[in-house]
């Protein structure tokens, strides 16, 4: 059962019990399906390497800036700490790195 997130908690959060661990390599882009119904609304929270450079995006895959330019993409983000995600949502990442490493955990949001 995932972790219902609360106010309470003043800063701090408690463990998650469904959490995943990301390795990219450059170029190749990793898919993960949220779990759980559409009904179910989740903070998803990432933690990064400070040296990862990662590109998260919603159903679709994200694309990387061409040198000296700009890309305009919806539901797209570059090394995200919080997103609102519903289960069975497809995000999906890439990283120009050699190797990228990041974690994601998840708290049910109640309504």
């Amino acid at each position: 059962m995932t972790m219902p997130y609360h106010s309470n908690y003043d800063g701090t959060i408690p463990f998650s019990d469904t959490c995943a661990q990301f390795h990219l390599t450059n170029n190749v882009t990793v898919l993960w399906t949220i779990p759980g119904s559409s009904l179910v609304t989740y903070q998803a929270r990432f933690s990064f390497s400070s040296t990862s450079h990662v590109f998260v995006r919603r159903g679709a895959q994200p694309a990387l800036p061409a040198a000296n330019s700009m890309t305009a993409e919806p539901y797209s983000h570059f090394k995200p700490d919080l997103l609102v995600v519903h289960g069975g949502e497809i995000l999906e990442f890439i990283s120009p790195d050699a190797n990228a490493y990041f974690g994601a955990s998840l708290m049910v949001l109640q309504e």
